[in-house]
C-alpha cells in the first residue's frame, strides 16, 4: 500500500493506491483509522463481521468507511486490521463481506488525533489504471 495524507478545508484526507480493488478496501480502512489514532498502538483483541451492499464501488468504498466511523462514533471501536473476504456485483450491486479486528478506545494508549465527522460520496475518488493492475483512492473526510 501506498498512502498520501491529504489536507482541504474542511478537514483532512488520504490518497492510497493498492495493486487489486479487494486490498484497496482494506488499507483505505486502515488509512482512514490512522487518521483517527496511531494504528500501531491498536490490539487486535476484538473481532467483528461487516456485511455491505451498494449499487457502485465508490458508494460501496463510502459505505464501508462511513461503518467504520460510525463504530468509532457509536462504540469508541478502533480497527488495527481490516480482511475483506469478498467484494463483487451480484443483482447490480456490489457486496462486502468483511472482518475487522481491534479494540475499543483505550485513554492510556490512545491519542485521538481527530474525529472524523463524515465521509461524502462526492469527496471519493476511486479509479483504476488502464490495465486495471493498480487502483487509486481519494477520500476526503470532515473533521
Amino acid at each position: 500500500m501506498n498512502r498520501t495524507e491529504l489536507k482541504h478545508s474542511a478537514g483532512l484526507g488520504f490518497r492510497v493506491t493498492s495493486l487489486s480493488l479487494d486490498r484497496l478496501f482494506e488499507d483505505a480502512a486502515l488509512a482512514l483509522m490512522q487518521q483517527i489514532v496511531d494504528t500501531h498502538q491498536i490490539l487486535r483483541k476484538d473481532s467483528q463481521k461487516i456485511v455491505l451492499s451498494a449499487p457502485t464501488r465508490s458508494d460501496l468504498l463510502l459505505t464501508w468507511l462511513s461503518e467504520l466511523v460510525s463504530q468509532f462514533d457509536d462504540q469508541q471501536f478502533l480497527v488495527g486490521e481490516a480482511v475483506r473476504r469478498f467484494a463483487h456485483a451480484t443483482d447490480g450491486q456490489w457486496c462486502l463481506n468483511a472482518s475487522v479486528s481491534g479494540e475499543t478506545v483505550d485513554s492510556h494508549r490512545h491519542q485521538i488525533r481527530s474525529h472524523v465527522k463524515a465521509i461524502r460520496l462526492a469527496q471519493i475518488k476511486l479509479v483504476a489504471d488502464t490495465d486495471g493492475d493498480e487502483w487509486l483512492a481519494e477520500v476526503n473526510i470532515d473533521s
